[in-house]
């Protein structure tokens, strides 16, 4: 049995008792057959655990990322050697600090991201890369 049949179950059992009682002793009855299903799984209920975990998950991947693209390999261009993990592309760096594409070329184009920080490989179909270092922060 299913936990939808077995809900179903008591929900049709549960439409014919008046008495305050017997509904309730019908709760804990469905609630006892309930957790004995072998793909019952109990719910939730410490949110702070939940939340903490959440932000320790978004911490290892952000680390686990940052790691991947410093041990990636370099572009060499003009006889400088950019370290791939240290530059990041437009969509890489998007991703890194959750930021819009919209947001990270209007700064170019503003001159948040300076110059020193901006480099532009017209032989890759004019790939940008961007120094890997945050340009604004929340505000």
């Amino acid at each position: 049995m299913t936990a939808l049949e077995l809900q179903e179950k008591y929900r049709k059992l549960a439409t014919n008792v008046t008495d305050l009682d017997e509904r309730i002793r019908l709760n804990d009855q469905f609630r006892i057959e309930l957790e004995q299903l072998p793909d019952y799984v109990p719910p939730v209920t410490n949110f702070e655990k939940l939340e903490k975990d959440k932000l320790e998950f978004e911490q290892f991947t952000a680390d686990a990322e940052r790691i991947i693209n410093s041990i990636k390999g370099a572009v060499v261009y003009n006889g400088v050697e950019y370290k791939l993990g240290e530059w990041v592309t437009i969509t890489d760096y998007c991703r890194l600090y959750n930021k819009s594409h919209g947001t990270v070329m209007n700064w170019i184009a503003r001159g948040i991201v300076t110059e020193h920080d901006l480099v532009i490989i017209p032989e890759l179909n004019n790939l940008k890369l961007l120094r890997n270092t945050p340009y604004r922060q929340a505000s």
